[in-house]
């Protein structure tokens, strides 16, 4: 039997919250303002270390994450989080300038939900949001 409060009380109290990884400060400033002007709270990180840490912390609903930085990469990323069973059920959209098709089967089988290039898609990005939120 379904408990309906139950349900309630799970949807109310899920995090809203879209952790945006990503080294350039104008990508995370434009992907900021588009989420929470659809009402979600974004939280920012300019690496993969510093992400990996908000994300153990923080818990977001979702990561919203550049696959192509000077440290580590978004790879790198996908990879320790499909070792940490605290996060690896948190859904990842990669984001990336790379459009060659051997990133996006990488990134889709170490787990990521979405694969877009930039620019991006906003209609599509949100879209794909709602549905996973």
């Amino acid at each position: 039997m379904v408990n309906l409060a139950e349900i309630i009380f799970k949807r109310l109290t899920v995090s809203k919250s879209i952790l945006v990884i990503d080294d350039s400060i104008t990508n995370l400033v434009l992907l900021e303002a588009v989420m929470e002007e659809e009402g979600y709270k974004t939280i920012l990180a300019t690496g993969v270390t510093e992400g990996l840490k908000i994300m153990r912390s923080q818990m977001p609903a979702l990561v919203l994450l550049d696959l192509l930085m000077p440290k580590n990469s978004g790879i790198d990323f996908l990879e320790a989080i499909a070792n940490d069973k605290q996060i690896k059920d948190i859904p990842v959209f990669v984001i990336t300038a790379a459009v060659q098709e051997e990133y996006q089967h990488k990134v889709i089988e170490l787990g990521a939900k979405e694969f877009f290039t930039k620019p991006i898609d906003l209609k599509k990005l949100i879209t794909r949001v709602k549905t996973i939120i």
